[in-house]
């Protein structure tokens, strides 16, 4: 659930003194070069969406791959196995804890504007767990996923991997602290339901153009996603984190990655960091 959390073809600045990125607009690249028998492939993905548009190529490339490798392996049966007590915040926590009356007031009155959603059944619960569910109350469509895309389409026909595993990824949230979690609440509800509702559309919108340098700029630096402060934590460590692995796997067969599209742009982000390792990244057109 956690994982929702995440260029115009003209050079920008990014952002947290970021050095100055020319990406061209393309969701999904080859990886070639630095001692590859055959190339790899990247796709950057949007975790949860409406009417996400895949181009036909996505699908014949990965259909050319030995592999697909997500973030995290969904196609393990731990992926829908959540211990209900691991969505708790510790020690009886509540959001009352990290807001002023009014604060509270307007998060609450937010959430209970939801059908379905009550804030006295979540108030203990891990505040981007809450998050995610707001998130799904604000689409008014089939929601779906570019992962669950792709894994339909392959139908059981490819192996499927993780760069990480479902207990770091739990892990890796916990290291936010609940009140700077809580900050991400408060800003979707003072925005109100049809700003935060426009928010969210925006960034498919960017998906959906294939515009990675802003679907980077956008998920780092909207204090909605997550804590600004944590940028790092959720996006640098883990894309640096990555790159041996994408090195080891890509030796010895063709791979096809799908991360997050937030992942890829920047200077610290998977494509500039795979050309730093040596790698040729190659967009791949419709």
């Amino acid at each position: 659930m956690q994982k929702f959390l995440l260029g115009l073809g003209l050079t920008v600045t990014t952002l947290f003194g970021c050095k100055t990125q020319n990406l061209e607009n393309s969701n999904l690249w080859e990886i070639s070069g630095n001692g590859l028998e055959e190339p790899s492939y990247l796709l950057g993905t949007i975790h949860i969406g409406c009417n996400l548009q895949l181009p036909e190529v996505v699908y014949n490339t990965m259909d050319k791959a030995d592999l697909l490798v997500l973030e995290a392996d969904m196609d393990d049966p731990a992926y829908n196995q959540i211990d209900p007590a691991s969505l708790m915040m510790a020690d009886n926590q509540s959001l009352s804890d990290f807001f002023s009356e009014e604060e509270e007031a307007k998060v609450k009155n937010f959430i209970n504007g939801f059908e379905g959603l009550n804030y006295e059944r979540l108030k203990h619960v891990k505040p981007y767990y809450t998050q995610f569910a707001l998130i799904t109350a604000l689409l008014s469509c089939d929601i779906e996923g570019v992962e669950v895309k792709l894994m339909n389409h392959l139908n059981g026909s490819k192996e499927i991997e993780g760069l990480e595993t479902f207990d770091f990824q739990n892990d890796l949230f916990d290291e936010i602290p609940y009140k700077d979690q809580a900050r991400c609440l408060l800003v979707m509800a003072e925005r109100g339901e049809a700003s935060s509702r426009e928010d969210f559309y925006t960034m498919v919108d960017l998906y959906n153009k294939q515009d990675v340098q802003g679907m980077y700029e956008y998920t780092s630096s909207d204090p909605a996603i997550f804590p600004l402060d944590f940028l790092p934590l959720i996006l640098d460590n883990r894309n640096a984190d990555w790159i041996p692995k994408i090195d080891k796997l890509s030796k010895d067969q063709s791979v096809f990655y799908a991360v997050g599209a937030g992942h890829l742009g920047g200077e610290k982000g998977v494509i500039n960091l795979l050309r730093e390792a040596g790698y040729t990244l190659t967009p791949i057109k419709k």
